[in-house]
């Protein structure tokens, strides 16, 4: 798939989010490396996108991958991934930290 994916507007709103906090609390060069990061597995599950844990339970054709304190959901379209969500562990019921 060549590495191309896109936010839902609920993902790039968490991104958003989570870029506010980092830099708040850990600073700008933890941000940037920590969203670095992220993008960066992004661009990896858009290329692998089977290796992220099916979850049916939530919905049809979605999956999940950890990337450091926050887990992706994502969705496998024809020419790309959908970024649905990125959501902190601490705030994910217990059976969707697996």
């Amino acid at each position: 798939m060549s590495g191309r994916y896109r936010l839902t507007l609920k993902a790039a709103d968490d991104l958003k989010a989570i870029n506010d906090y980092t830099a708040r609390i850990w600073g700008n060069e933890q941000r940037r490396k920590y969203l670095g990061e992220m993008r960066q597995r992004f661009r990896w599950l858009a290329d692998h996108p089977r290796l992220g844990r099916e979850r049916p339970e939530l919905r049809e054709n979605c999956y999940s991958y950890p990337q450091g304190e926050h887990m992706i959901f994502y969705a496998i379209r024809s020419a790309d991934i959908e970024i649905l969500a990125v959501i902190h562990n601490r705030s994910l019921p217990d059976f969707l930290k697996r």
